[in-house]
């Protein structure tokens, strides 16, 4: 899993797949949807709260293509609130790490999940 973290999104994408057959694509697909249905919340738990606005503009998933999903971040100050901004006070929240950490460890759960799934 990469963990993509750029201007106004994370994007978790799963790549070298092309030449896998179609039922460990669907696999792999379910597996991505899972993990960034579970990111979303996870990431809105971890954000600061201040007034709220950061936490209500963390988008649910949004699927790029079969195995890319994003997680959009409607709020401008969201990077230096991870980042932290030198030259000042405002130390780093790494909120996003906190819950990519947080959820990495049941990929396993949920390519489980998405094998039994596919087994009905």
């Amino acid at each position: 899993m990469t963990n993509n973290v750029e201007n106004k999104y994370i994007s978790i994408e799963i790549t070298g797949l092309d030449t896998i057959p179609k039922d460990a694509v669907r696999i792999v697909e379910r597996v991505v949807s899972l993990t960034a249905q579970s990111l979303q919340p996870q990431m809105v738990k971890e954000e600061p709260i201040d007034q709220g606005y950061l936490r209500e503009s963390t988008q649910l998933p949004r699927v790029i293509s079969p195995f890319e999903q994003s997680i959009d971040i409607e709020a401008n100050y969201w990077r230096p609130v991870h980042f932290g901004v030198q030259g000042t006070k405002r130390k780093p929240n790494p909120f996003i790490d906190r819950a990519v950490d947080t959820i990495e460890p049941r990929i396993a759960e949920f390519v489980k999940m998405a094998l039994d799934e596919a087994a009905r």
